[in-house]
């Protein structure tokens, strides 16, 4: 994982410090049953799914998605203590679909910011593990999207441009894609601006891949007061003292057919090489 740093920088001949703290932002993995047993429990749990009546404590439904969200099934979140979303999941149509894996999670980010990486997935290992009847561990889990991100503070990047990027990333072969992801896409890139300058910066699409974001964050979670995740990621980021007006995040999202270049086909994998793929 990618630890906290500080750096130099030259400001007007001066030297001023600027702090870096990384690690994943998100994730998301799908989860497969290994035996005949836990097959036969997920059938039971996708009838109970599927007729309404899963009414597992902490669970909220949140509806079913088609085909053309490319998984068919239902999805629910789980909402830990004061009402803090912890990871969404999907359960899909096992009789729907062949080649994806029947359950899709997804870890949301205000549980990451409120337990922490590695106890957020330790409790996650262990709610499945309850519902399939084995030992979930990281080798089960095979990811499809991570976000590695780094917040920056101290660096006023309001200047910064997009050319000032190489920012082409061509993939060596094609794989093919195992799971469609559902959120909104943006066909290439672009900014948005103030008078004080860039405020976000995306380079690629949504819809490929691999792509890079920098923006304000600073300016994002001071404008979601009464928002719960971003009440999360704020208390987090002063707990670091890392709150300032010259906060940044800069985040790259990488999908299964690039993480499966890198070699990160399990949750395992990535846990080893997370840091070094950021660096890459």
């Amino acid at each position: 994982m990618i630890t906290g740093t500080i750096i130099k920088q030259e400001c007007k001949n001066d030297l001023e410090e600027c702090q870096i703290r990384g690690g994943i932002d998100t994730l998301y993995c799908f989860l497969d049953c290994i035996d005949l047993a836990s097959i036969k429990l997920y059938q039971s749990l996708w009838i109970s799914v599927n007729d309404g009546t899963f009414l597992r404590e902490n669970y909220l439904h949140l509806g079913f998605s088609g085909k053309k969200n490319g998984f068919i099934g239902a999805w629910y979140s789980y909402i830990g203590r004061d009402n803090i979303p912890l990871f969404r999941v999907g359960f899909k149509n096992p009789d729907k679909q062949k080649q994806i894996k029947n359950i899709y999670i997804q870890l949301e980010a205000s549980g990451i910011y409120s337990l922490g990486f590695h106890d957020l997935l330790h409790f996650v290992k262990a709610e499945f593990s309850n519902l399939l009847g084995f030992d979930v561990s990281n080798d089960d889990l095979i990811p499809s999207r991570v976000d590695l991100n780094a917040f920056v503070n101290g660096f006023d990047f309001s200047s910064i441009e997009a050319d000032m990027f190489r920012h082409s990333f061509k993939l060596s072969c094609a794989i093919e894609k195992e799971c469609i992801d559902t959120s909104d896409d943006f066909q290439e890139s672009f900014e948005f601006r103030s008078r004080r300058g860039i405020e976000t910066l995306y380079l690629g699409s949504r819809s490929s891949s691999y792509y890079m974001k920098i923006y304000d964050k600073f300016k994002e979670l001071s404008s979601k007061d009464a928002d719960i995740s971003s009440m999360v990621k704020r208390y987090f980021l002063i707990s670091q003292d890392l709150w300032s007006e010259h906060l940044l995040n800069l985040e790259f999202t990488i999908k299964k057919e690039v993480l499966t270049q890198y070699g990160v086909l399990t949750v395992t994998h990535l846990l080893s090489m997370a840091d070094s793929i950021f660096r890459d």
